[in-house]
């Protein structure tokens, strides 16, 4: 049994692999492949190499996926974003600067605890801005320096709000406000400047241009409109100087010609596109404008119904040389005469009618007239009517219409018919003169294709397509969990789950029903014993074990595990030795 013992022994050891790390490392290895070699753990070991590499490409996902950033401060002087930069790496988040905007950002999971740590530190250090500046005045500050103090926030509060603007994108508003002063020739009026920072790829139409010039006009008392300037961070000049602007009047006409053209226009597509489509003809409107300005006056007098106004006359009579005294000696020639009156022709007609006597009173004795020169003058003013008019004529008037439209030609040709129809059709849109020469010109022609070709894929901008970079990232999490699953878990699934080729054959295994008779203990026993699963013991053991006892004792355990490989080891050896004993007798 001893020579038995040794056998197992060497051929245990001739099949056990070689312990370069000491007997420590074969132990552990040892318990290990026990470990695995139960059943359980071999039916339960591919789901859990599964779920270790679902895990695993998992991680490989959350570590290579860029977190999605959320934008914290924007605008911030760089002083104040080199702080908060700081800060927030001291505080175990991760910061990053927005490269075209210069904002700081931070993962949006990250973005209130971020905010309510600089917070408490005091972060970002910015200026107050606006009326906030009033706030901390000090206490007995001089007239200057409230002065300044006032004009420096009401240039924020202009500047905040014109930033609010869509297409502003930062503004600043610069105040020039003279001193105040009790005489009037000395007064002059203040001005304003402000220079805007427009968003990339936008800009600023002239009605928004006048909004902002009147929004800082009317915020500052005594400032007119005329005296405010806007410039943008190219310098351009979007309000121009009327003094010194040459184009300013041409730049109007223009802008009224164009606004013109495109209303005629739009009533021609309004017109043809339920009647041909959208994309089946093409339509351009010129006109010619007159921008000429006249003005005419004119004044009517109406002479019939003409009212004497005023009068003025006088009357000179002097008697001659041979002329007899007269008049009542006495006193009386010694008075004055009584003031002249003057009588006019009418009131000298009617007046030998009314100096008649009344009856039973004697007549008066015929004045006699005065025998020397006599001159009468008269100026009379007249009341007559007048009527002013002042017509002008207005600017801008039609000279000419020029109307081309192109109808699209499908290969069938459009008759002359439609042709001319649709002629008409536009000349009564357009308010068609011929006597003002206005021409209008429809023809049919094919269009060419002006679909612009596609992109190629090789040619796509990964910067303005985000969605790239995640998606490869998720491709390449795919990849190496295809690469683990078919690379290490398929194959050690497929040889942990295929049968071994020395394992007998059960009765029944196949689907084949097993048949016993009631009774048949033995049967059922055997079939228990064909059915027990035999993991077997590793033969690293008889390695580990240190003394003869521990190797007899795991001899023992291999001979009960599996009696038959054991008598046949013995037979061997039994074998082995005959002829040596035969020879030796």
């Amino acid at each position: 049994m001893s020579d038995a013992a040794a056998q197992t022994t060497n051929m245990a050891a001739s099949v056990s692999t070689p312990q370069p790390f000491g007997p420590a490392l074969g132990r552990f290895q040892a318990q290990a492949g026990a470990i695995l070699a139960q059943p359980a753990i071999r039916r339960s070991l591919p789901m859990v190499l599964g779920t270790l590499a679902l895990a695993l490409v998992a991680i490989i996902y959350i570590m290579t996926r860029t977190p999605e950033m959320r934008t914290l401060f924007a605008n911030l002087p760089e002083a104040d974003k080199a702080a908060v930069v700081e800060a927030l790496q001291a505080a175990n988040f991760d910061p990053a600067v927005d490269s075209l905007t210069g904002s700081v950002q931070v993962p949006a999971g990250d973005y209130h605890k971020a905010r309510m740590m600089l917070a408490g530190q005091g972060l970002p250090h910015s200026a107050p801005e606006g009326y906030e500046l009033l706030n901390d005045m000090p206490l007995g500050a001089s007239r200057a320096l409230e002065q300044a103090r006032l004009k420096q926030s009401q240039e924020s509060e202009l500047a905040r709000s014109v930033a609010e603007i869509a297409s502003v994108e930062s503004a600043r508003v610069h105040l020039a406000l003279p001193e105040q002063s009790v005489f009037v020739r000395d007064r002059t009026s203040p001005t304003a400047s402000v220079f805007l920072k427009l968003a990339p790829g936008r800009v600023l139409g002239e009605a928004q241009v006048r909004s902002i010039v009147n929004l800082v006009a009317s915020s500052v008392p005594g400032l007119p409109a005329d005296r405010v300037s806007v410039v943008d961070q190219s310098g351009t000049l979007l309000t121009p100087d009327s003094a010194d602007d040459e184009f300013g009047e041409s730049r109007k006409r223009l802008g009224f010609q164009t606004k013109m053209e495109d209303s005629y226009r739009q009533r021609l597509v309004s017109l043809l596109t339920p009647l041909l489509g959208a994309e089946n003809f093409s339509a351009e409107v010129h006109l010619d404008l007159d921008f000429t300005e006249s003005q005419q006056t004119s004044e009517a007098f109406d002479k019939e119904n003409a009212v004497i106004r005023s009068e003025q006359g006088t009357l000179q009579a002097s008697d001659g040389p041979g002329a007899p005294p007269r008049g009542v000696p006495g006193a009386l020639s010694n008075i004055a005469p009584p003031p002249a009156t003057v009588q006019p022709p009418q009131a000298a007609a009617a007046q030998p009618a009314a100096a008649q006597p009344a009856p039973g009173e004697e007549e008066a004795a015929p004045a006699v007239p005065s025998a020397g020169p006599r001159n009468e003058s008269y100026t009379r003013n007249y009341e007559i009517g007048k009527q002013v008019s002042v017509t002008r004529a207005p600017m801008g008037q039609v000279k000419r219409v020029s109307a081309a439209i192109v109808l699209r030609e499908n290969g069938k040709g459009m008759k002359p018919k439609d042709i001319q129809a649709i002629e008409k059709l536009v000349q009564s849109t357009l308010g068609f003169d011929a006597a003002r020469g206005d021409v209008v010109t429809v023809t049919a022609r094919p269009f060419t294709d002006t679909t612009p070709p596609e992109q190629p894929w090789y040619e796509i901008d990964v910067q303005e397509n985000t969605w790239i970079p995640d998606v490869a990232k998720i491709g390449a999490a795919l990849a190496v969990f295809a690469l683990v699953f078919f690379m290490v878990l398929r194959p050690f699934m497929k040889k942990a789950m295929e049968v071994p080729a020395h394992t007998p054959r059960i009765p029944g295994a196949l689907g084949q029903p097993i048949l016993l008779n009631p009774g048949d203990d033995q049967a059922m026993e055997a079939i228990r014993q064909k059915l027990r699963p035999r993991g077997g013991l590793p033969p690293e053991l008889l390695t580990t074990t240190n003394s003869y006892d521990d190797k007899v004792a795991v001899v023992r355990m291999f001979v009960a595990e599996d009696t038959a490989r054991a008598s046949n080891v013995v037979r061997q050896l039994l074998r082995s030795e005959a002829p040596q004993g035969a020879s030796n007798e």
